[in-house]
């Protein structure tokens, strides 16, 4: 995978949009970021993105799972069943934990 987490998406995203912060200020600066100056229609907007990412590389995944034998398809025994489903479930957590944090003023 791409990204491993949500998270990971979105301090590459960060660092992207900020690439002159020094590696030291990095974590703060990315907690400041998502905490206070994150607009909710752009944390929306990387959802979808990392959404569309995660769906691409699932399609793969499901694609190499499967063996092409004789015109039909035989599926491998690789997990991609377990994979997607503990993707959604960090995506979900990430998303949780962020909403349940207290406002800050």
């Amino acid at each position: 995978m791409k990204y491993k987490t949500f998270e990971d998406f979105l301090k590459v995203k960060f660092v992207e949009a900020h690439p002159k912060i020094l590696d030291d200020d990095l974590p703060d600066a990315f907690e400041e970021w998502l905490v206070d100056k994150l607009l909710v229609n752009d944390f929306i907007d990387f959802a979808d993105e990392y959404a569309a990412i995660q769906k691409q590389e699932i399609v793969e995944e499901i694609k190499r799972a499967f063996d092409k034998t004789e015109d039909r398809y035989i599926l491998n025994s690789s997990s991609v069943r377990k994979k997607l489903v503990a993707n959604i479930e960090q995506f979900w957590a990430f998303l949780l934990d962020e909403f349940n944090k207290p406002l800050t003023p």
